[in-house]
């Protein structure tokens, strides 16, 4: 168990944080603290500072305390094994932003919007399987069938193209 240490952050009191992610207050005697949940599965505790009451998320408390590195304000926590509730320090690691997204695509953790999904996206999939049928007929121009659908020429060309949609339109040739 260590004492809790944040450059430019004065703690009222002397927080312990062990190796699997448990803060103790001495307040009253060492007294195991209960973190809250996150909307996204992350936990935090709310802990006394020299400027009032702030609220920390407990995996950077533990890599802080006990691996704490040069610039790990720009760093971010990754959880090796995908699991946020688990802040062991074994299971955690310093990482840039990309690493992190790439490392929640590579376990399956996040799943990538396509399709309808995507907010931007003006077409639905039933749209994208009726173009690709136009287009399979070639009776008509890119620039018609995108005046049909509200989206230009260019977006057509990129779903006949497979640039755009390929996951959906993998099985036409046009």
């Amino acid at each position: 168990m260590k004492e809790i240490k944040i450059p430019n952050i004065q703690f009222n009191q002397k927080y312990m944080v062990d190796e699997e992610g448990n803060i103790w207050s001495p307040y009253r005697g060492l007294k195991k603290l209960h973190p809250s949940p996150t909307q996204k599965g992350y936990y935090r505790i709310v802990l006394q500072t020299s400027k009032g009451r702030k609220t920390f998320q407990v995996h950077r408390l533990v890599l802080m305390t006990f691996n704490p590195i040069d610039n790990m304000e720009n760093l971010e926590v990754n959880h090796i094994d995908g699991n946020k509730g688990n802040n062991s320090l074994k299971n955690l690691e310093w990482c840039s932003g990309s690493l992190n997204v790439r490392h929640s695509l590579d376990t399956g953790l996040k799943i990538p919007a396509r399709g309808e999904q995507v907010g931007g996206n003006k077409l639905t999939e039933k749209q994208v399987l009726e173009i690709c049928e136009r287009l399979k007929s070639g009776t008509d121009s890119l620039a018609s069938i995108g005046k049909n659908y509200g989206v230009s020429k260019h977006c057509i060309f990129d779903i006949k193209r497979k640039r755009s949609w390929s996951w959906l339109t993998k099985d036409y040739d046009f």
